[in-house]
């Protein structure tokens, strides 16, 4: 199953880790996107040649934690507001594709 999410500073695809099956290969076009989700600690490996320039592998219980999160923190009462300018024109030329 692949799956998009969209956070405020982020626009991601997810699909299963075909190498282990309790994570998620969680991928972006702008490194900024990963940072935003996975933190400076976190893994993020450059794949210039691949569908998303850059990849984070997340266990699933970490994913759904984040977003857990993520959904605890909603403020806003109009999503376009709150989302950064570069990540709704990345979403939208994606979708154009």
């Amino acid at each position: 199953m692949t799956f998009r999410i969209c956070f405020s500073d982020a626009s991601l695809g997810l699909v299963a880790d075909k190498y282990n099956s309790d994570k998620l290969m969680v991928s972006a076009h702008r490194n900024d996107d990963l940072l935003n989700v996975v933190g400076q600690d976190g893994e993020i490996v450059k794949t210039p040649d691949g569908d998303y320039c850059w990849r984070s592998f997340i266990s699933r219980e970490g994913f759904k934690a984040l977003v857990d999160r993520s959904i605890d923190g909603i403020e806003y009462t109009n999503l376009k507001d709150s989302v950064e300018a570069a990540t709704v024109l990345l979403a939208q030329i994606i979708d154009g594709l």
